[in-house]
């Protein structure tokens, strides 16, 4: 019984095996639409995009205006319902139809595919011929009756189709506000209105370098025109106002308008006149294009562009020089002279005071004020006379900065910083026509003399060669004598010193950093609180003089520098050692 049983259950299993096996290699699926493997409505009847030379869209549905967009030399063009640009992106879209693909062909046409009221009608010429492409109702399973007009035959498309050719006006025109290339642009022009002269920017070719021509002959800046004309590019207009304005000179954008016109070099010009009122809430202004007589409305970013002044173009900056050629700098002021130099050796380059007297500099504070000097712009440019010039402070300017840039330097660059006003200095380059107001921040960095500009470092201790080491403070002397490899105390006691205490000192005066340096002026100083006297094997005695002053701050100074460092207080600890400090603490008794 169990034998039957199982031989049922492997013949079952068998036919079920054999079913599934038939069903995957011999059974198919009933085939899908090959609506797809058909030609698409253009290649049907031979249309190709590049080949297309106009096209006509009329709608049955009164609300959309009819459509005529025409191909020509710079692009397409529309010409119904209004004459403006067109984008050819637009009319791909509207004739991305053509490369949609029929679906099925259906026979004589019949009166319920409604041909005879047709909602959208596509008349398209190219390469001298034309077709007329009906769009009637819509199908079942989603299909679109449709035929070319001389055809008897019916076709079946996608409905979506429909949808592809139902675009507005505005959805194909050019929203650009104005169209040029910028390497074909010889001048541009921005005039604000009333009494002010044009500002002008002109160069002779495309490679030419910008400079403006009014109201100021002037070196411009060419990011700043090349910005503007970038904006003037990338205006879009939001809103299409008017079109086919009889007078477009004329046409009301309100009390403050400015004019921007740009000119080629090979000819013919772009014109706009720009609101500077906003036209809504939203900040858009209107803006007429003089060439289309049409007026748009565009965002506020275009007027952020245009110069509201010359200042705006011109090149700004103050000092033209080699900043990483400059060898040599004169500084003077007040009865202050100082020479800084760079010198180049193999491991660096480095600044050196080299007058009134020699000292390293600070590298890195010389370079940071070469920045700022090239980095100087102009926040006004004065036309100046000589009388204009003394009414500035520039006959005795207050500082003067003079830069050598480089063998091929006809002369020096002479920046003159004059009187100060209103957060502001007037500055003069090399006895120039002009006069710049500048923010009055640069000249406070050159004019703290060699003491402000020399290296913060003070010389190294070599605490090997130092054999004798001496505290004062008042009357009060101790001093410490090298005997071999250890410390002694040699006065006021004689007795065994704490060798660790002792090398601190000298560790702590090598590790000093200086906060900054400043000219010693001796009434400021007084008795000194401590004074260090180190004295090396051949006799050389170097003296470190200190006093404490407030807010935890110490003043200190090196026999024969003539200037005062600042340290912070907790450095000088590490130097201010008493006679019981240097001691050597007995051991206690076990």
């Amino acid at each position: 019984m169990n034998t039957r049983r199982t031989l049922r259950l492997i013949l079952l299993l068998a036919i079920a095996f054999g079913g599934l096996l038939v069903a995957v290699l011999v059974w198919r699926p009933e085939a899908q639409d090959d609506y797809e493997s058909l030609p698409t409505l253009g290649e049907e009847y031979g249309i190709a995009f590049d080949d297309i030379t106009k096209a006509v869209v009329e709608y049955a549905d009164p609300t959309m205006p009819d459509i005529t967009i025409v191909r020509e030399t710079g692009g397409w063009r529309l010409t119904q319902p209004v004459d403006a640009p067109a984008l050819e992106s637009g009319a791909k879209d509207i004739l991305r139809v053509l490369d949609r693909n029929i679906r099925e062909r259906i026979g004589p046409t019949r009166d319920e595919y409604g041909f005879d009221a047709p909602q959208v009608v596509l008349t398209v010429e190219f390469a001298g011929q034309s077709k007329r492409f009906l769009f009637g109702q819509k199908g079942v399973s989603y299909s679109l009756y449709a035929k070319e007009g001389d055809d008897q035959d019916a076709i079946l498309m996608q409905a979506w189709v429909l949808d592809e050719v139902m675009r507005t006006p505005a959805e194909l025109r050019d929203r650009s506000v104005m169209s040029f290339e910028k390497n074909d642009v010889r001048s541009v022009s921005v005039k604000r209105g009333g009494p002010e002269a044009d500002i002008v920017a002109t160069r002779e070719t495309a490679s030419a370098p910008w400079r403006i021509s009014s109201p100021v002959d002037a070196v411009a800046d060419q990011d700043a025109i090349a910005s503007t004309l970038d904006a003037l590019l990338e205006a879009k207009a939001a809103v299409f106002v008017a079109d086919g304005e009889p007078d477009i000179l004329t046409y009301d954008l309100g009390d403050a308008v400015t004019h921007v016109r740009v000119d080629l070099i090979e000819g013919g010009s772009r014109a706009i006149r720009v609101s500077r009122g906003a036209a809504g809430a939203d900040g858009r202004v209107r803006v007429a294009n003089l060439e289309a007589r049409s007026v748009y409305e565009i965002g506020p970013d275009l007027l952020e562009a245009l110069p509201a002044r010359a200042l705006d173009w011109r090149d700004r900056r103050i000092a033209d020089f080699q900043r990483s050629e400059t060898h040599r700098v004169e500084v003077a002021y007040g009865d202050t002279r100082y020479t800084v130099e760079k010198r180049s050796t193999p491991a660096e380059a480095a600044w050196h005071i080299v007058a009134p007297r020699e000292a390293r500099a600070d590298s890195s504070r010389v370079d940071e004020l070469l920045y700022e000097l090239d980095a100087l712009e102009a926040e006004e440019i004065l036309e100046a006379t000589d009388a204009a010039a003394r009414g500035h402070g520039l006959a005795e300017p207050r500082l003067t900065v003079t830069l050598y840039d480089g063998p091929g330097q006809t002369g020096p660059t002479v920046v003159s910083f004059g009187a100060q006003s209103a957060g502001t200095v007037a500055v003069r380059v090399n006895g120039s026509t002009s006069v710049a107001l500048v923010q009055d921040t640069t000249a406070a960095g050159w004019q703290v003399g060699v003491a402000g500009l020399r290296e913060r470092v003070l010389p190294a201790i070599d605490s090997i060669d130092v054999r004798r080491v001496e505290l004062v403070r008042g009357r009060e002397l101790v001093a410490l004598t090298r005997q071999g490899v250890v410390w002694r105390i040699s006065e006021p006691v004689v007795e065994q010193a704490d060798n660790a205490i002792v090398d601190g000192i000298l560790l702590a005066l090598n590790q000093i950093a200086v906060e900054k340096f400043a000219s010693a002026d001796p009434q400021d100083n007084g008795e000194a609180t401590l004074a260090v006297t180190l004295v090396h094997k051949n006799l050389e005695r170097v003296t470190y003089l200190f006093w404490v002053r407030d807010a935890g701050k110490v003043a200190g100074q090196v026999t024969g520098d003539p200037d005062v460092f600042t340290i912070a207080a907790a450095q000088f600890a590490e130097v201010d050692r008493t006679l019981e400090d240097v001691r050597v603490t007995p051991m206690p008794n076990p």
